[in-house]
């Protein structure tokens, strides 16, 4: 800083110096420093720049060295005292009035008593009035120059096009401003606090950075223009003014209303009630806050209120002025302490001041040791919401209320989950219908499974309108998009519901405490047995009560059924059609009696080399119940297409299936040779009933076989040249006759590697 004060103290000097020069040797004409202008003089007046009466605490017309309405003298837009160094006319008599004539940028109504603001090199304020004279020859003296009017914030602009005007005055915007004057609400007043204020409504075609920019360009400005700021630093700020206006295109006179910069407005002060906040941009708004962590509470003239941390943002209006009570609440704090071991620990206070704009003093998180605190908090009634899981993943909540007055810390201490009803879930082992105690001599103490627990009514009513044991089986991705989670995620925030949601440790029962609510609704979610289990059993099953009432303490049996299963060994021969490079397996099992389709684990690894075409075997397993059972075995391939060099399906695919019967005990063997299988096109209006729309996608199934096998057949629809679409259904068994499944529409299929058209 010591360096840079020598650097502007030497620039200085050689101001002078040149300055000097200039009159020793400079034209025959007296250097008269008054040259820009004519009349010239002070403009002092009683309310500065506004014409009006500055208000101070008491009321009072203000002086011109007190502080008024809290704002300086330094923060003030000071024309009073400023240099009398309007200089006198030595041009043509050109008039500042003959080349501007400002007017309300919302009004368009011509202003009066407006003012050029001249920032000449070294510093100097000079103040020039409309009938003042301009001469050019000097322009190149003005650092800035600034266009004001009583109510309206003051425009830099370019000088020099000014200087180059015919045919009459410019019409020039000044933006309207405004003022909010702040009154303490309560008596005896609080000791001084600061206010911070940040102006809103600034141009929204502007980018973040350009707003920053104009924000910065304004407070700048203030100072520039301020009579009570030393020279040296008036004409550093000017230029920093003109650099940033004329980067962002605002020194333009027919730039419009986008020009105008709000100045004069301090962006902190300390406030000595009442305070006016002058110079704001009319229209826009205003956010005035306190600083530091303390609440103010505000009530604007129609009634609303606002308590905020934060700040309140102000609409301000066309014109004129508006009034805003203040309130000082301060704050207190709160610290307490979660129990240990948890995870995913949240606390938060309310009552939540306004849900549209959320306040992150609100909320916390404990940290690993579960201590938590709350550094501001509004004095006043509160209630604390603490949700964790405890060292079982159990979701534990507890509720506490308090009442905190300013400068006060609360301790709650540990924190215990509320008493509340407790739910047992019990999980016992089915084996073939028979309840195994001894969970398969222990080798099922590896398994777990997940549950979730929810007395949310929204989580009730998802509930009863989908089969639980469908959503268990479900994809997780799909899981979490479901109205369950999507309830159950809710209920965690929830003073009047509860949710559990964990994994058990092996089979044992799991213990839920401090549940909100009467009814709850439980969902268990599918259990992976362990590896050496699994391939003895069908998939697992859980039964239990999906919906039920509780009260106090209730257990609830969860039934884990496993069913014994022969193992049905698959061998499919496969054959590789020409041009082949990529060849794809999948089958199902159907039971004959039950209707029953199940998924056949088949190896879907094909051989690296399918260009050689040499056929190969697939394997794969089925684990089936006690009956007669048909094995199906698709296999699509494909190629490339030579024209387009994009992957396509080779038309027809391989078909084949079996009957096996199944008894305990047996260890059956299925061995199908694929062959061409058939094919369906035709138009998506073929696969819809009349009248019915056109789909872009079906599903079919064999008629005697029934829908729960359409998950195997299906087929898209894709556009041809003639603008119109088709839709394609391969790997088809052979003479057979299919449904379009959700429609009374039905085809029959030809032989093997055949294709059928079907008409609209």
């Amino acid at each position: 800083m010591a360096i840079e004060r020598r650097v502007l103290g030497l620039l200085t000097v050689l101001l002078v110096l040149a300055g000097a020069l200039f009159l020793a040797f400079g034209p025959n004409e007296a250097a008269d420093p008054r040259a820009l202008g004519g009349s010239g003089g002070s403009v002092a007046e009683a309310g500065g720049a506004s014409g009006e009466p500055a208000l101070a605490d008491d009321g009072a017309a203000a002086r011109n060295d007190a502080t008024v309405d809290g704002i300086a003298p330094s923060e003030r837009r000071a024309v009073d005292g400023a240099s009398d160094s309007a200089v006198s006319a030595t041009s043509d008599g050109t008039r500042w009035s003959d080349l501007l004539r400002p007017i309300d940028a919302l009004t368009l109504a011509p202003i009066a008593d407006w003012q050029v603001l001249l920032v000449m090199r070294g510093g100097e304020l000079v103040v020039q009035r409309p009938d003042d004279a301009l001469d050019p020859r000097r322009r190149r003296d003005v650092t800035l120059t600034v266009l004001d009017g009583p109510h309206h914030a003051p425009r830099p602009f370019d000088l020099r096009p000014v200087t180059n005007t015919v045919g009459g005055p410019i019409d020039v915007q000044l933006h309207p401003t405004v003022s909010v004057r702040l009154e303490l609400a309560q008596h005896p007043a609080q000791p001084p606090f600061a206010m911070r204020l940040e102006v809103q409504g600034i141009d929204e075609t502007l980018g973040h950075g350009e707003v920053v920019a104009l924000r910065d360009a304004a407070t700048r400005l203030a100072t520039a223009i301020d009579a009570t700021t030393p020279n040296g630093a008036r004409e550093v700020e000017a230029s920093q003014v003109y650099a940033i206006c004329s980067r962002l295109g605002l020194l333009g006179l027919g730039s419009g209303a986008e020009g105008m910069l709000a100045a004069s407005r301090p962006a902190e002060v300390v406030a000595s009630f009442p305070h006016a906040i002058v110079d704001l941009p009319a229209l826009g708004s205003v956010l005035i806050g306190p600083r530091g962590e303390n609440y103010v509470e505000f009530t604007a003239p129609d009634g609303t209120v606002w308590t905020r941390l934060g700040g309140a943002r102000v609409q301000l209006p066309r014109e004129g002025s508006i009034a805003i009570e203040v309130r000082y609440l301060g704050h207190g704090s709160v610290v307490g302490q979660l129990p240990t071991p948890f995870t995913e620990g949240e606390i938060a206070t309310g009552p939540w001041l306004d849900v549209d704009e959320w306040d992150p003093n609100d909320w916390s998180t404990a940290n690993e040791s579960g201590a938590f605190a709350f550094e501001a908090v509004l004095p006043g009634e509160h209630q604390l919401l603490a949700t964790w899981k405890d060292a079982a993943g159990v979701a534990q909540r507890a509720t506490r209320n308090f009442t905190i007055v300013a400068g006060e810390q609360i301790d709650l201490g540990l924190i215990a989950p509320d008493a509340g009803t407790t739910i047992v879930l019990e999980p016992v082992v089915v084996v073939d219908g028979e309840i195994d105690r001894t969970r398969l001599d222990g080798a099922l103490d590896g398994a777990q499974f997940r549950y979730v627990l929810c007395s949310d009514p929204a989580f009730i009513t998802s509930l009863e309108a989908m089969d639980p044991q469908v959503f268990s089986e479900l994809e997780e991705s799909d899981r979490l998009s479901s109205p369950f989670y999507q309830s159950a995620s809710l209920a965690f925030d929830s003073p009047t519901s509860s949710v559990a949601e964990g994994e058990s440790d092996g089979l044992e029962p799991v213990t839920l405490s401090g549940l909100t609510g009467t009814r709850f609704g439980l969902l268990v979610l599918q259990t992976e047995l362990p590896t050496e289990v699994a391939p003895l059993f069908l998939d697992p099953v859980w039964t239990y009560e999906p919906l039920f009432d509780a009260v106090g303490t209730e257990t609830r049996r969860l039934e884990l059924h496993l069913t014994t299963a022969t193992r049905v060994a698959i061998t499919a021969h496969v054959s590789v059609p020409p041009s082949t490079v990529e060849q794809r397996l999948w089958g199902f099992v159907r039971n004959h009696d039950s209707g029953e389709c199940l998924v056949a684990d088949l190896e879907d690894a094909a051989p690296e080399d399918l260009a050689a075409g040499v056929p190969w075997e697939a394997k794969g397993v089925a684990r089936l119940t006690a009956g007669t059972w048909t094995v199906y075995v698709f296999c699509a391939s494909g190629s490339i297409d030579q024209d387009s060099l994009s992957a396509r399906e080779l038309d027809f695919g391989q078909v084949a299936s079996a009957t096996v019967t199944c008894a305990a005990g047996d260890t059956p063997e299925v061995v199908l040779q694929l062959a061409p299988g058939a094919e369906v096109v035709g138009p998506p209006e073929a696969f819809a009933d009349e009248g019915a729309p056109p789909t872009k996608w079906v599903q079919v199934y064999p008629t005697d076989l029934g829908p729960s096998a359409a998950d195997y057949w299906y087929g898209f629809a894709t556009d041809d040249d003639a603008g119109g679409s088709t839709i394609t259904v391969s790997n088809l068994l052979p003479n057979t006759e299919y449904r379009v499944k959700d429609s009374s529409r039905t085809f029959r299929t030809g032989p093997g590697g055949s294709v059928v058209e079907l008409a609209r």
